[in-house]
């Protein structure tokens, strides 16, 4: 009786607990080993475990949590510059420290996705998370982010985030500095095309450019601002609108590099010499700046360098064994550059 009884315990796999309960493998794995998501899935699956009669294998979990700690990060799955630093930067980590990169892509549109992938990382295994800034930014007030138990890391805010700890440069201090640079070359009517108020940035650099204009005695001109939406085409409207002004700038800042090349092609399409006519810079300095002609004065964002920091961040807390909820919202800021190129005159 004693041996069929064993024998009917052990007949139960993990699988068929997970089947039960309708979750998967990885989540019954984590609720046994004491990292599920939430109270709903420890329910799910302990009333399976319970239902079953499953026993784990204790030579199979001991075995399983000397297994690779796995990261994820959630990616907008493109090419962009900017994902393919993080990307980078992530990997390059995780192989130094001897940890699995789990990438859960999403599309920018279906935001309101945002949670389901970041429970399918912990699903899939993943103990912690980094995000890019578009997400965490959408999520980091959010009440549903209190259901999330275990750490995330916002990789290139543009301001801290109340719930999640960021890995980013001061924005505010280089859109300062990049419109003193332009300041310097003489420009008095200084255009600035920014993103949409719903990102951190469209305030932080707004807060530099203005502090810029004010500590060098130049008045604030709301005509001179614009706003577009990261792309080409919107940094080309952008600066058209700014260009068919009576009083045109002489010289214009735009939040990131694809609308200053937006800016480019709207001054050269209309005979205008950059720079002699029009100066223009951009932000983040990444390829687009340095291919376009003439190449792009930029603000040197180190992507790769902060998601690195972020993924190491991660890894340390997990190993130190210490509740995964518990690690500090922080705040880690890096040094930025300015790249000064053609555009401007240098």
């Amino acid at each position: 009786m004693t041996r069929n009884s064993r024998r009917s315990k052990s007949a139960v796999t993990l699988r068929m607990v997970a089947a039960h309960a309708g979750v998967s493998p990885m989540s019954v794995s984590n609720v046994l080993n004491g990292r599920s998501a939430s109270a709903v899935m420890n329910e799910k699956v302990l009333r399976a475990v319970e239902k079953l009669n499953y026993v784990p294998n204790q030579a199979a979990r001991q075995l399983a949590s000397a297994g690779p700690m796995f990261i994820g990060l959630v990616h907008s799955n493109d090419e962009h510059p900017i994902a393919t630093a993080i990307l980078t930067g992530a990997l390059t980590a995780a192989s130094r420290l001897n940890v699995q990169l789990l990438l859960e892509p999403i599309v920018y549109a279906e935001i309101g996705n945002m949670w389901a992938s970041v429970n399918a990382l912990r699903d899939r295994g993943a103990e912690g998370c980094i995000v890019t800034p578009i997400y965490g930014e959408s999520i980091a007030n959010r009440a549903e982010l209190d259901q999330i138990d275990f750490p995330l890391a916002c990789v290139g805010a543009g301001s801290n985030l109340e719930k999640i700890s960021t890995f980013r440069i001061d924005e505010t201090a280089a859109a300062y500095e990049l419109t003193t640079h332009l300041i310097a070359k003489g420009h008095r009517r200084i255009g600035f095309i920014r993103v949409p108020e719903e990102f951190s940035i469209h305030h932080t650099h707004s807060q530099g450019y203005t502090r810029a204009l004010a500590d060098h005695g130049l008045t604030f001109d709301p005509a001179l601002v614009a706003q577009g939406e990261y792309t080409v085409q919107e940094g080309l409207a952008a600066a058209t609108a700014l260009l068919d002004l009576p009083d045109p700038p002489t010289a214009i800042f735009a939040s990131n590099d694809e609308m200053a090349a937006g800016a480019l092609t709207a001054a050269l399409s209309r005979g205008l010499k950059v720079p002699g006519d029009l100066a223009v810079a951009g932000f983040d300095d990444t390829y687009i700046a340095q291919t376009v002609w003439p190449p792009l004065t930029s603000v040197k964002v180190p992507y790769a360098a902060m998601a690195d920091q972020a993924v190491e961040r991660l890894v340390r807390h997990i190993r130190a064994g210490t509740d995964p909820r518990s690690m500090p919202v922080s705040s880690t800021l890096l040094d930025y550059t300015i790249i000064p190129r053609a555009s401007t005159g240098d």
